[in-house]
């Protein structure tokens, strides 16, 4: 839906002198058509008109724009329903969308709220703007839009309004994608897995010939941009279902298209609302593996705060100008509030149990750099020192990013860095240690008895009493070849848990 207040920038010529007045919605007063060599129909300009009991009111709002265009009724219905949840999802930034109802199923509509300072997208060298800015609403816009199944997010459809802040117009082309959401598709700067999707790009550009590489780079430096995201994700996960459904069910005056559409409607409806719904499941699925969304809900404080705000928030959201509790307002409101109360329940316990998993994984990690440096130290120069101090710095550098990983992805990482030092201390060869009192298998077993709690509580499934048999007899040359690949292995990415991305891999000794 096309949503601009005053524009007269170079992609829209309007004409003064409309040849014919157009009469889309009851209390409303045309102004003019706008026309546009990108757009597929056409948009025309009104503003509301005041009833009777209105006339003393503040008639700032009856100087708005609200632009109108002519669609299918399906596509209405659509919009409409699409922007409003936008609307929900960006917390207000995005452009109110109301329903015109014609006499026909091609005589109706969508009018979108006019956008005060509206600035498109297409103007914008965003990948450059980006840069030491920070664009309030671009991360929720771009989560939502994911949500949604947005399939033409052009930078004609993006704006930047007088606040600074970014939205999205145009919804006739949402609930279309149907590759499934991962959480690579929430990270770093969100974009849909379907290359075909035109996403942040020109109108005249091939997809997948985008900025996203740019813009990549400048959202993973962008603090403000991860935690917009974060709470775009929490509000996600918070919001319960029945409150969703109330957009399927609210806010469409079914009644008055049911005469147009027939028994279709009831089709349609349930068509949208169940493709919503299991898009909804991938993406609340994608945000609880994202390892920056675990470390977000890891502070109980800052939980409670931003639950308390979407709460609120969801109390007072207004469709077509009334309360979305209006019917039934006290049963209805219990009733939301205690499906939000157990989701909110669900989302603290797991970030406490991802802290309590950290606390653990994080003295472990510590406990295994002191002892490494101890044993890198007592050794004379050979493959095994060598070993332990590309270990050590392994393990130095992990220790520096540890708290970003999730409790699954540390656990990954130091069972990787326990199989590297069961082959690293269990060398035959005692000639390569300077102290033969104890054998380097030994202290290595004593140090995973002396950590066998904090083991068991971080879930690593390590064998803390077994004398590494297999180990000890091989070869020389299977030795030295384990080593190197040790070596090697600590030199690649960390593999990550539930993605198709290979990690570091070695055969164990048979």
């Amino acid at each position: 839906m096309k949503g601009r207040e005053g524009d007269e920038s170079e992609d829209a010529e309007t004409s003064k002198k409309p040849k014919k007045k157009r009469e889309f919605s009851t209390g409303m007063r045309y102004k003019r058509e706008v026309k546009t060599d990108w757009q597929s129909h056409g948009v025309s300009i009104f503003q509301k008109i005041p009833g009777e009991d209105e006339q003393n009111t503040d008639r700032k709002k009856y100087q708005k724009d609200w632009f109108a265009k002519l669609i299918s009724l399906d596509l209405a219905i659509k919009e409409t329903i699409a922007g409003e949840l936008l609307r929900y999802l960006t917390r207000n930034n995005t452009p109110k969308v109301r329903m015109i109802y014609g006499k026909s199923a091609y005589s109706s509509g969508a009018r979108s709220e006019g956008v005060e300072g509206y600035y498109n997208f297409a103007n914008l060298d965003i990948v450059d703007l980006m840069r030491g800015n920070h664009f309030r609403g671009l991360a929720s816009t771009l989560i939502s839009l994911i949500l949604l199944g947005e399939s033409d997010a052009n930078l004609h459809n993006l704006y930047i309004n007088a606040h600074g802040v970014v939205g999205n117009i145009d919804s006739d082309r949402k609930f279309l994608n149907r590759e499934p959401v991962t959480s690579e598709n929430l990270d770093g700067f969100p974009h849909p897995s379907d290359r075909g999707a035109r996403w942040l790009i020109m109108n005249h550009e091939v997809p997948g010939n985008s900025h996203l590489a740019g813009l990549e780079a400048e959202a993973s430096r962008d603090e403000h941009f991860n935690d917009e995201r974060n709470k775009t994700l929490l509000l996600i996960l918070l919001t319960p279902d029945e409150f969703f459904r109330k957009f399927f069910d609210d806010i469409i005056q079914y009644d008055k298209v049911s005469e147009l559409l027939g028994d279709d409607v009831s089709q349609y409806h349930d068509e949208l609302s169940r493709y919503f719904f299991t898009r909804l499941s991938e993406v609340r699925a994608a945000a609880l593996a994202l390892p920056s969304f675990q470390l977000f809900i890891q502070d109980e404080e800052e939980m409670k705060r931003a639950t308390e705000e979407i709460r609120d928030y969801m109390l007072d959201f207004r469709f077509e100008g009334k309360s979305a509790f209006s019917k039934k307002k006290e049963e209805s409101e219990a009733v939301l509030l205690q499906e939000f109360s157990r989701h909110t329940d669900e989302i603290i316990g797991m970030g406490r149990a991802a802290h309590k998993a950290a606390g653990y994984h994080t003295i472990l990690l510590g406990n295994l750099q002191a002892f490494i440096h101890t044993e890198a130290a007592q050794q004379k120069n050979g493959p095994v020192k060598t070993g332990l101090i590309a270990l050590l710095n392994a393990v130095k550098d992990v220790g520096g990013h540890f708290v970003s990983f999730s409790a699954e992805q540390q656990k990954a990482v130091l069972k990787h860095v326990f199989e590297h030092l069961d082959i690293i201390m269990s060398s035959k060869s005692r000639s390569l240690w300077l102290y033969k009192s104890e054998s380097p298998e030994t202290r290595w077993l004593k140090f995973k008895a002396g950590n066998a709690g904090y083991i068991a509580a971080a879930g690593l499934d390590v064998d803390i009493s077994h004398p590494l048999v297999n180990v000890r007899k091989m070869k020389a040359e299977d030795y030295y070849r384990y080593l190197a690949a040790t070596r090697l292995d600590l030199r690649q990415p960390l593999p990550v848990p539930g993605s198709d991305k290979p990690g570091p891999s070695r055969k164990k000794p048979s």
